[in-house]
């Protein structure tokens, strides 16, 4: 009753200030003010605040939750898209009415009580893309394919569900939504949109045809939507009826599921749905895939037929006379990758595959978003959340079988439960008692081993919970071990430190804390969540009217790819997944945490955070190209294949060949627009030698194109300008390196460069890294003739001692810096400029400027030659030993002094850089991995992303 009551003040604050158009902090305390002495005398108060006046501690934080709120912006989305499309929505807004719309927003605004600017920035952005979809009522057949870009848990299904509403208003008349391919995905989308354009309970009408209204219909009940499906049952043939005696618009929402999808197609072609003489359903459709890069991709050769899901998705969009199909992602990467064009008897055509050829949207986040770039990078926002486990490797290693047995917990589990339990606690204390609250450990996609998890966690609970049920409020507090530890975690994590920075510290104290530990903790489950347990475990709804779910989930693919943990605060991941589209999706602790964001934590290897930082640098860089292909006018077909490929540490952009049987995957690689580099370097000194001597004799040989004067450069470091191709290659040919680099002599990037006839590779810049000052410990050099202060990298042995790998969260050999080396100054300080605007108004917490990346700087479109650096690295120890390592790191240490020690001299890495210029063809090239180098390279196990299908369920493997 206290959090309804603080509810309702927090709202009749909202509904007085939500159409201002700038909100002082005053304004804000003056309503509440105002609206403290309107509470009591409302019927359903009075009596609760006559016991019980408002605290002043409540006061405050109302005040505070406001001030954030009104606080938050968004900033309008980018549109990439064909220019011959006519513009129609707003002259339909006009004709047509808005009602379905009208009914969301306000229940955006009343009920899920989201800022003004952001429904508007949501208007605008659903408003540009209604305009590039097909106009439902033309005289004329249209087939529209679109892609919108949003991001992970960022509020993609708000997005679509205005999309949807705003579709219904113009006169789309059949809505087919697309989820996952896990059941309890469906329904809890099947939720959502009955909330948010439905207006009654799906599963209640269905049941007995009596209408519970819920979220919109409780505002509007005369507006009627009719599903097809309901929250408790995907599509059943078996329905009676057809699509044409129906007048209002009908919602489907389906699983990418082979089955459902065939139920779906045959009921179409059935039920008087078909006009018989045009062979098509004429009623417009809008389709929406969401989470469009899984399943929804056609992996098959084009001389192949398409995989079932992709064939059952443009089935059924072939149905219909007139269709506009929008995936939604936030991993659009496979999307992108997809050909628009099918090559057939030698000719060139169009594709019907679902690229997006008409049009690409870029959706903005709010400002309260948490997202992956100011988490993973070094100065990002929320960068204080992460935590690392890789002690989990000793107890269940990264490469496991179906049926191992962990051998017990290790101590970063440990302390990410215990740090959930005070988390609990601190909600209580904030007066959140009846908000879900959840805890995710994802460590293996067995079944088996996340109940052997579960099992372990649970106990562990129940221990804890006897501890502060005998402890917590007695004068043995301080002597209970486990209470000692979670005090001493409470200090480590969020004892404040400071007021104004935000770095995931609190107010709350330890004895606060304390004093409601045990009622706190007390309802917290512990359960394993899979495709066959999600429905039972995740239902929220029968939690609504008891406090809240409090619940440690444990488990595999369908835990970390798409469902929902509500109030999700601490994370514990371990897995070994190194594509971009899995391992991002992978991230259910993104999102919006406004209430508890200071106590959210993240556990992941060291290792993985690298990975996922390489991720966010990318996803960013294609954000920028679409900003940069819309101001030149670009559309959706030039964009092409513009996604970065990792290059510097063993990631692949999608692993999209579903076929169980190959022994060989074939990968994509665009050239243009990024700077590639040998991260992992040889271990043996024979090998090392050979690089060494085939650079420093060429830099002797080459030494006419040194440039000699360095104030010509915008960058003074040792360069050899204006080198002509052969002379690159030949240098290049002569270097090998670990395969688990892109680049080696013998490469295929080697020989794409060599046959290309493309004029961007005639002329290279060719620079030798070299610190501005002799760093400590390390003399300056003579390399190849030249002096140089050798850089230095600390480094981690990789695959038996056999390579050397450089180590760090990002494991980068380069520096951002390097991109801009080797130019003369104009076209330095033009570049550095471009890159500069483009980030401007960016910035972490701190204030600082966003850094930008290695890749930004080959695509401003500014010309400039292609750029090789040469890396004169001298291995380092690293962080020195600090008085309480273990006695492993201890042996760890004397272990890389002693490889320092026998290697002795420097080990040099390469980069190249290939910038992407307008009116230059793009350089790509294909290149195929065997399932041995797979298994090593790109995960512990092959299945886990060689995603096989069963024809019935369509569940995801050990899951």
């Amino acid at each position: 009753m206290r959090e309804i009551v603080i509810d309702k003040l927090e709202s009749l604050v909202i509904d007085a200030l939500g159409k201002e158009e700038s909100i002082s902090e005053n304004d804000i305390k003056s309503n509440v003010k105002i609206f403290m002495s309107v509470l009591p005398r409302l019927p359903q108060f009075q009596s609760e605040l006559d016991e019980e006046p408002i605290t002043q501690n409540e006061i405050e934080r109302v005040i505070s939750n406001l001030e954030q709120r009104f606080d938050i912006y968004m900033e309008d989305g980018t549109m990439l898209e064909e220019n011959n499309h006519k513009k129609w929505y707003s002259k339909a807004k006009e004709d047509r009415g808005t009602k379905y719309w009208d009914r969301y927003e306000n229940y955006l605004r009343r009920d899920k009580k989201l800022p003004e600017r952001v429904i508007a920035s949501m208007d605008n952005a659903t408003e540009e893309i209604m305009d590039a979809l097909g106009d439902p009522v033309s005289s004329n057949s249209f087939s529209r394919k679109g892609l919108v870009i949003g991001a992970v848990q960022s509020g993609k299904t708000s997005n679509y569900t205005a999309l949807i509403n705003k579709a219904a208003d113009s006169g789309y008349k059949v809505i087919i939504l697309l989820t996952g391919t896990i059941e309890k995905l469906r329904q809890q989308t099947q939720g959502r949109l009955d909330e948010g354009f439905v207006g009654v309970d799906s599963k209640v009408y269905q049941e007995n045809r009596k209408n519970n209204f819920i979220g919109v219909g409780k505002l509007n009940r005369d507006l009627k939507v009719v599903s097809f499906t309901d929250t408790s049952k995907d599509f059943n043939s078996s329905i009676i009826g057809s699509l044409q005696s129906i007048k209002d618009p009908v919602v489907f929402v389906i699983k990418k599921n082979k089955s459902v999808l065939e139920k779906l197609l045959n009921w179409l072609k059935v039920n008087d749905n078909i006009n018989q003489q045009l062979g098509k359903i004429e009623l417009p459709l809008l389709m929406i895939d969401d989470e469009a890069d899984n399943a929804s991709i056609n992996t098959n050769n084009p001389d192949k037929d398409p995989t079932v899901i992709n064939n059952g998705i443009r089935s059924l969009l072939q149905q219909f006379s007139k269709y506009s199909y929008v995936g939604f992602t936030a991993t659009p990467f496979a999307n992108i990758f997809i050909d628009p064009f099918l090559k057939h008897n030698g000719n060139t055509q169009l594709s019907d595959d679902l690229f997006p050829k008409d049009f690409i949207y870029l959706l903005e986040q709010p400002s309260n978003y948490v997202g992956p770039y100011d988490m993973y990078t070094e100065d990002g926002k929320y960068h204080y959340m992460i935590r690392h486990n890789d002690d989990m490797e000793k107890v269940l290693p990264l490469t496991h079988k179906n049926g191992t047995s962990p051998s017990r917990l290790p101590e970063s589990l440990k302390n990410a439960v215990l740090l959930f339990l005070i988390a609990n606690a601190v909600r209580d204390l904030r007066g959140q008692k009846n908000r879900h609250r959840s805890m995710l450990i994802h460590v293996s996609r067995f079944i088996s081993v996340q109940n052997i998890i579960t099992s372990m966690v649970d106990s562990f609970v129940r221990e804890i919970r006897n501890s502060i049920k005998n402890y917590a409020k007695s004068d043995e507090s301080e002597h209970d071990f486990i209470l000692k530890r979670m005090k001493q975690l409470y200090e480590k994590e969020y004892a404040q430190k400071s007021i104004d920075e935000e770095d995931g510290t609190i107010k709350e104290t330890w004895n606060e804390i304390r004093e409601v530990l045990f009622s706190s903790i007390s309802p917290i489950q512990v359960r394993t969540i899979n495709s066959g347990t999600a429905s039972q475990m995740l239902d929220y709804d029968e939690y609504e009217e008891t406090g809240g779910l409090r619940l440690i989930a444990v488990g595999g693919l369908s835990l970390a790819r798409g469902l929902t943990l509500e109030g999700l605060m601490i994370s514990y991941f371990y897995r070994n997944t190194k594509m971009y589209d899995t391992l991002m999706q992978m991230g259910r602790w993104f999102g919006y945490r406004d209430e508890y964001r200071e106590l959210c934590r993240l556990w992941t290897s060291e290792e993985s955070e690298g990975w996922y930082a390489h991720i966010a640098e990318a996803t960013e860089e294609l954000r920028m190209e679409v900003k940069r292909m819309k101001a030149q006018r670009k559309t959706p077909k030039d964009f092409g294949l513009r996604v970065r490929s990792a290059t510097d540490i063993p990631l692949i952009v999608t692993a999209r060949n579903k076929s169980k049987s190959t022994d060989q995957i074939r990968l994509t690689k665009s050239l243009n627009g990024q700077m590639i580099e040998t991260a992992i370097l040889p271990y043996k000194i024979n090998e090392i030698k050979v690089n060494y001597e085939n650079i420093a004799m060429w830099m002797t040989q080459e030494k006419q194109y040194f440039v000699s004067d360095p104030e010509v450069l915008g960058r003074k470091k040792p360069t050899f300008k204006n080198v002509p191709k052969d002379k690159v290659i030949s240098l290049l040919k002569t270097l090998q390196y670990p395969l688990m680099n892109d680049f080696n002599g013998d490469s295929q990037l080697i020989k794409e460069i060599e046959k290309s006839n493309s004029s961007i590779f005639e002329s290279w810049d060719v620079v030798i890294a070299s610190n501005d000052k002799p760093r400590k410990n390390i003399e300056p050099e003579i390399f190849g003739g030249i002096k140089i202060n050798p850089i230095t990298r600390s480094f981690d042995t990789f695959g038996s001692k056999e390579y050397i790998r450089v180590s760090g969260s990002k494991r980068r050999l380069g520096a951002p810096e390097y991109a801009l080396s080797g130019l003369d100054k104009i076209t330095h300080n033009s570049i550095k400029k471009y890159v500069d605007d483009a980030l401007e108004g960016k910035l972490t917490a701190k204030g600082n400027k966003i850094s930008p990346t290695e890749n930004m700087y080959f695509n401003t479109g500014i010309p400039r030659n292609p750029l090789v650096v040469i890396y004169p690295v001298r291995l380092s120890e690293g962080k020195p030993i600090s008085p309480d390592s273990t006695k492993e790191e201890i042996l760890r240490k004397e272990k890389i002094q002693k490889i320092i020690n026998e290697i002795g001299m420097i080990n040099p890495g390469i980069a190249i850089g290939i910038p992407d210029r307008e009116g230059i063809e793009s350089i790509k090239y294909e290149y195929l991995i065997n399932r041995v180098y797979q298994k090593q390279n790109i995960s512990s196990n092959i299945e886990e992303w060689v995603v096989e299908y069963d024809e019935d369920d369509e569940e995801l493997l050990g899951d």
